[in-house]
């Protein structure tokens, strides 16, 4: 719940144009704030945005983020506090970065 309550309050907070949902313990970054009803309005709204994803993935890799192709996020019960604010961190300012 923190990742997500964290990340959404960023995204809105900076006004960017995404948003994460949540399925018990499987997410993924949507970037659209639109409502997606299923995979193929998700790939049309974010069709004009591949090479910034693709940046945005490899700037969370070369932060030693491993971000699944796939875009479905799972988080180990195992992380520290430490390494969660770090996940979100990271998250944050690749957000802001490629999607502002």
């Amino acid at each position: 719940n923190l990742f997500e309550e964290r990340i959404n309050k960023f995204i809105e907070k900076n006004n960017i144009d995404a948003k994460l949902i949540r399925f018990q313990s499987l997410m993924r970054i949507i970037l659209s704030k639109k409502n997606i009803n299923n995979r193929v309005q998700r790939d049309f709204f974010e069709e004009k945005k591949l090479v910034r994803r693709e940046k945005f993935v490899n700037f969370l890799k070369s932060s030693g983020i491993y971000f699944p192709s796939n875009g479905v996020i799972t988080i180990s019960y195992s992380l520290t506090k430490i390494q969660l604010n770090y996940l979100v961190k990271k998250t944050n300012e690749a957000l802001k970065k490629y999607f502002k």
